[in-house]
């Protein structure tokens, strides 16, 4: 293998892993903006167990499943924030 299909083979590798990205929607409401948190966090760890399920490498998972749980729970706390009452401005 030269270097050349060495450093094409990565490229197309990193593009399956990443998911496309999209531009980033108009300034929502504060509360919009965290619902939207929530679903995105959710999304990126059901992305990271999709991984975890696909990986040919079984030292991968367990890490990918990690952060999946990290996601999620950093939607968790983003929920419970939501319904703690504030203080008037």
């Amino acid at each position: 293998m030269t270097n050349g299909a060495v450093s094409k083979t990565f490229v197309l590798s990193q593009s399956r892993l990443s998911p496309p990205r999209q531009s980033r929607p108009p300034v929502l409401s504060q509360t919009s903006e965290r619902k939207s948190k929530v679903g995105e966090y959710r999304s990126h760890a059901e992305m990271l167990r999709t991984l975890a399920r696909q990986t040919r490498f079984p030292e991968s998972r367990t890490p990918l499943i990690a952060l999946a749980d990290s996601f999620d729970k950093l939607a968790d706390r983003v929920e419970v924030w939501e319904t703690v009452p504030r203080a008037a401005d």
